[in-house]
């Protein structure tokens, strides 16, 4: 839920209630709803990068996005939509920021929007009770990333070391990074916050439910913060069993710890995953590519 715009434009409509009583029918009173305001925030960030590796210059896309934030409030409880698009200006197939990938295609179970120009970032729908907490649901920043995003500032390769962004996807199946059909709750009591998270999944799994997770964060003092989360991943048993490397199903959890003030920002995170990250290697033939899975830790650090 970062739309990190580079510019925003905003204006607010009021809502008009229209009244047809027709010549039969007795006029009754009616109740206006208590419809505060409808406000439309378009936002886009457009950015790119000449990267040098391989011998080679190459003109990269590095996340620009378009999207649009969509709100109204009825009495005390305000429902809003989002969406946001990912945009492949440069039409490359390389990229050194992994958040700007669009593919949820762990063990390339969903990779369809890998080179599209335009491809779907998050889009969801929501209500904010207030007191009561927060509800959304679609694709969308999960629980796990309310933490693993304190250090993930980089302009590359940031995410990748927190466990975010596994097996070059943008975490969508694993729920860690910009969940695919989940739904999240997050409220706050004082200096604590909390945060849970469902995923349903049909293909790649065999339970109802395909994740599940959570993160709680604690304010310490102003400008000071620590988190932790976890994630836990279903998957289907003959996914399980014929994927080089695997054993179960994926389980990661990150910790962290962020601070700002008028001169400084500093974070670090250290996660940790089983099953849950993959390389792209070479069969024993030497003919064909295979995903294998591996378990591995991380940490990240960042420092302005």
């Amino acid at each position: 839920m970062r739309p990190d715009p580079y510019f925003q434009l905003r204006y607010t409509l009021p809502l008009i209630t229209c009244m047809v009583a027709l010549p039969t029918l007795a006029q009754q009173p009616t109740a206006v709803p208590d419809t505060d305001e409808l406000s439309i925030r378009p936002y886009g960030s457009f950015r790119g990068h000449m990267a040098y590796y391989d011998e080679a210059l190459e003109l990269q896309q590095n996340g620009s996005r378009v999207g649009f934030d969509l709100r109204f409030k009825v009495k005390k409880v305000t429902y809003f939509a989002t969406s946001e698009l990912g945009i492949n200006m440069f039409r490359n197939d390389v990229s050194f920021r992994a958040e700007a990938s669009t593919d949820g295609g762990f063990l390339t179970l969903d990779q369809g929007q890998a080179n599209q120009v335009f491809a779907t970032r998050s889009g969801y729908i929501g209500a904010d009770f207030g007191k009561g907490g927060q509800l959304t649901i679609g694709k969308q920043w999960g629980a796990y990333y309310d933490v693993s995003g304190y250090a993930d500032r980089f302009n590359v390769f940031g995410g990748q070391a927190s466990n975010t962004y596994n097996g070059g996807t943008d975490g969508g199946l694993t729920g860690t990074g910009r969940a695919d059909q989940a739904v999240v709750y997050r409220n706050k009591f004082g200096p604590l916050s909390i945060a849970g998270q469902l995923q349903f999944r049909s293909v790649a799994n065999d339970e109802a439910v395909a994740n599940l997770g959570g993160s709680v964060q604690l304010q310490l003092m102003k400008g000071l913060k620590i988190g932790a989360g976890y994630m836990q991943t279903a998957l289907a048993d003959f996914i399980v069993e014929n994927t080089a490397g695997m054993d179960g199903d994926p389980a990661i959890w990150v910790a962290g710890a962020t601070y700002g003030n008028a001169h400084w920002d500093l974070a670090a995170t250290i996660s940790g995953q089983t099953n849950g990250d993959l390389s792209i290697v070479l069969d024993t033939s030497g003919l064909a590519f295979q995903s294998v899975v591996y378990d591995g830790t991380g940490a990240e650090a960042y420092i302005r």
